[in-house]
């Protein structure tokens, strides 16, 4: 009936007589377009009767011979939708890759009804294959080079099984790119010089943090200084050859302090942290090293975790609107597929815990000091993916956070305001929400 097919389903199962295999084959017989084949690539060589079974099922089912992952000559179109055997398609599935394929996409997959997926990140995808039972491959040429997610489901719920894709398939595209790792790291804290309220200590948050944090090669120390800290915070931070002290005179505005402690460095990366913090990760700076490496990346985020150890922070997520992501759960949790033990890309940072390459946050125009308080490291995240880069989460950068210890944590009417104006649009489309 056809010499040439719009797309060639792919399965690649154990036999014909496989029960999971049996029912993907039924969901494809029911797509609602008719110009597909099927081409089954089958572990056990099925029988002569069971091939005459498979030839009843339509002259657009066949029998495929060699790798299922380079199938092209067995194909009679230069679609391949690869489906994993037990997957159930939905009615239009078909459909919905058709509209979506276009001459620069490498490889597209889309969502479940019961699961919608982060948008494409081969950051991500170096540690976790999101892509679920349904993963398709146009013919190869020298200009496809996108990774594309339908932004609608193509499988049914109900299971959850991933494909084993090959990573060179999956991580062509040029973003996935490493460049020389940054050298110098200048740490950059905003402080009053105030004890923890609720810290059995009443030595400075400010020095509690730079003792846990350690000295490391590469690696110096801005303090951004109220003019009205206590004297003897003041005198030990400027015993510390490894410390630039800058004084600070005016009302809390913490997107100012920070400002101004990047425009006095000169080194490759700027890292933020609130002064309400303990270092728990002795090498933190070969991971904020490794993960700036990469090219596409600009800013990257640690593991924040409260007094209890549970999480305070794992990056933002802006669904409906930003927040928090991953509050009040064990690191450990293996939900969403272990993401907060994953290496991965978020819709934003929080700004208690961010290095950023020095020379993107200045060209963006760094912390908004419209935002003295809070949602500065909201709007700043927006910055940066509205200007083209990414931003990453990564869990071997870990500190425990009391949170507001050192500010009035309270969020202004005024602030709320302004950030829903400025940024409201990208609010309930979290690109990369697990």
């Amino acid at each position: 009936m056809f010499e040439q097919f719009e797309a060639s389903f792919v399965i690649a199962g154990i036999s014909i007589r496989d029960e999971a295999v049996i029912s993907t084959i039924e969901s494809i017989r029911a797509q609602d377009t008719l110009s597909w084949e099927c081409v089954l690539f089958l572990a056990e060589p099925p029988h002569d009767s069971e091939l005459r079974s498979v030839s009843r099922l339509s002259p657009r089912f066949r029998v495929g011979i060699g790798d299922p992952l380079n199938p092209w000559t067995q194909l009679k179109s230069e679609l391949a939708i690869n489906v994993t055997p037990g997957t159930q398609l939905t009615a239009n599935a078909l459909q919905l890759i058709l509209a979506h394929t276009d001459e620069d996409a490498a490889l597209l997959y889309g969502d479940r009804t019961d699961n919608v997926r982060p948008d494409w990140s081969p950051i991500r995808y170096r540690h976790d294959n999101y892509f679920g039972d349904v993963w398709v491959v146009p013919k190869p040429t020298h200009r496809r080079t996108k990774c594309v997610r339908i932004p609608a489901a193509l499988s049914v719920g109900g299971r959850d099984s991933f494909a084993p894709i090959p990573k060179a398939v999956a991580l062509s595209t040029a973003d996935s790119a490493r460049t020389i790792a940054p050298k110098t790291i200048d740490v950059i804290i905003p402080t009053a010089g105030r004890a923890a309220p609720t810290a059995s200590s009443a030595r400075p948050m400010i020095l509690e943090l730079l003792e846990s944090i350690g000295t490391h090669e590469g690696v110096a120390y801005t303090v951004v200084l109220d003019v009205g800290a206590p004297p003897d915070v003041r005198q030990e931070l400027l015993a510390r050859a490894d410390v630039q002290l800058i004084d600070f005179d005016g009302a809390f505005n913490f997107s100012a302090k920070c400002n101004l402690g990047a425009i006095s460095s000169e080194a490759d990366v700027l890292f933020f942290l609130n002064d309400d913090m303990i270092c728990r990760s002795p090498d933190w700076p070969s991971e904020v090293r490794k993960a700036l490496s990469y090219k596409a990346v600009a800013a990257v985020g640690g593991l924040l975790t409260d007094n209890s150890g549970l999480v305070q922070c794992a990056g933002h997520a802006n669904t409906p609107v930003p927040h928090l992501f991953g509050a009040g759960l064990d690191p450990s949790d293996p939900g969403n597929r272990g993401c907060l033990g994953v290496e991965r890309e978020v819709g934003g940072l929080s700004g208690a815990c961010l290095a950023i390459k020095r020379d993107v946050f200045l060209t963006v125009g760094g912390f908004c000091e419209d935002l003295p308080h809070s949602y500065n490291d909201v709007d700043l995240g927006f910055k940066l993916i509205e200007s083209g880069h990414r931003l990453l989460y990564s869990p071997g950068i870990v500190f425990f956070h009391w949170e507001s210890a050192s500010r009035n944590p309270v969020v202004s009417a005024e602030e709320t305001s302004f950030l829903q104006e400025r940024w409201g649009r990208h609010f309930e489309s979290d690109r990369y929400t697990p």
